[in-house]
């Protein structure tokens, strides 16, 4: 994976820079073209893309909302904390994601649309969403948040520090935030290749904070 440094950013007395190198290459749509392009392919399995801070869990709730009462999300940071009572507690990823991709199926094979709520910065993760929907013959559709890295990065100092004796929280630390970024960006030019119909979304539809996922 990428060190997570971008062309342009620079970094210096504990301030980042993010020049426009490092905004995403497509100028995007607009959150209402994306939700009337889902529409068409619904039912399917919508698989959120972003580095957290990029609004997804807004958009998530937004998209399912728009999309109707059939439609439902699916957060992975929601099945942590089901899992461990800690929506940030990364030891419970894989119960979490079992559970989830799980509840996906179920929902796959009912025939209902349903929006994961997360980064998918893996290529194992995004397989295996494309892997479920296609045992159900759903379409699988990638919705690109484009929030710039400096956004992502901003919003963080909102969020809460981690609990006492936890080590992980809600506020994501600055290398983690530019490594996702950094590797959704890299993965972007090959969503298509493996097997998603993918939709970017502008810069001014992701202006919504996002919870930690």
């Amino acid at each position: 994976m990428s060190s997570g440094k971008l062309p342009g950013e620079r970094a210096g007395k504990g301030e980042t820079t993010v020049s426009e190198e490092t905004r995403w290459p497509a100028a995007g749509l607009s959150l209402d073209r994306v939700t009337a392009a889902i529409a068409e392919s619904a039912p399917c399995v919508v698989m959120m893309f972003g580095a957290p801070g990029s609004g997804k869990s807004a958009l998530s709730a937004a998209l399912a909302h728009e999309l109707g009462d059939a439609a439902a999300v699916l957060s992975y940071a929601a099945h942590r904390e089901e899992i461990c009572g800690d929506p940030a507690e990364p030891a419970a990823n894989p119960r979490a994601g079992a559970l989830l991709r799980a509840r996906l199926a179920d929902r796959c094979a009912a025939g209902r649309t349903t929006v994961l709520d997360g980064t998918h910065h893996h290529a194992r993760t995004r397989r295996r969403v494309r892997d479920i929907a296609a045992a159900a013959g759903l379409p699988a559709v990638a919705v690109v948040l484009s929030t710039p890295l400096q956004v992502c990065l901003d919003r963080q100092h909102d969020r809460p520090p981690p609990a006492p004796g936890k080590q992980h929280g809600l506020k994501v630390p600055a290398p983690e935030v530019r490594e996702v970024h950094a590797a959704l960006r890299e993965a972007l030019p090959g969503l298509a290749g493996e097997g998603f119909r993918v939709h970017v979304l502008a810069p001014h539809a992701t202006t919504a904070p996002d919870s930690r996922d």
